[in-house]
């Protein structure tokens, strides 16, 4: 599909059934409950994996700790048609570099917990591709090709 869009998708983000009101991820932290926004929020991520060139059946990884946000870039990465590859935490950052060669993995989503890792994974994975998890609500920074 050239846009990327999974015509599947809502289904997968909400099941049927499910009342969106009662469904709130990240309630009480400042952001937005889980109900159609989180599908807007998933097309734009989406969206700013493709802007990097992240194709169908590509590698993508995820170094972060779980959250709502974490949900979010799961389904991005499945919507653009792309394969998440969830990076086991508690790797040194070699292993982390070794299982992304390995994977292909094209972007890397790191939160701030990994930070201090990205001068080592950069030097040992320099074609990877790092975006923050951290990201504002819209996903500012994939939206904005950093």
């Amino acid at each position: 599909m050239p846009t990327g869009h999974h015509p599947d998708m809502r289904s997968k983000i909400r099941p049927p059934g499910c009342d969106a009101s009662a469904a709130r991820v990240g309630a009480g932290v400042g952001r937005e409950p889980l109900d159609q926004r989180l599908e807007a929020r998933v097309a734009r991520l989406a969206a700013g994996l493709r802007a990097l060139g992240v194709a169908e059946g590509d590698r993508v990884g995820i170094l972060a700790l779980n959250s709502d946000r974490y949900l979010e870039v799961i389904y991005a990465v499945a919507w653009a048609g792309a394969v998440a590859n969830p990076v086991n935490i508690r790797l040194a950052p070699g292993e982390i570099a070794y299982t992304l060669e390995d994977s292909g993995a094209r972007v890397l989503f790191v939160d701030a917990t990994f930070a201090p890792m990205l001068p080592a994974l950069r030097a040992a994975a320099p074609g990877l591709r790092v975006v923050s998890v951290n990201l504002q609500p819209e996903h500012k920074a994939v939206l904005e090709g950093e």
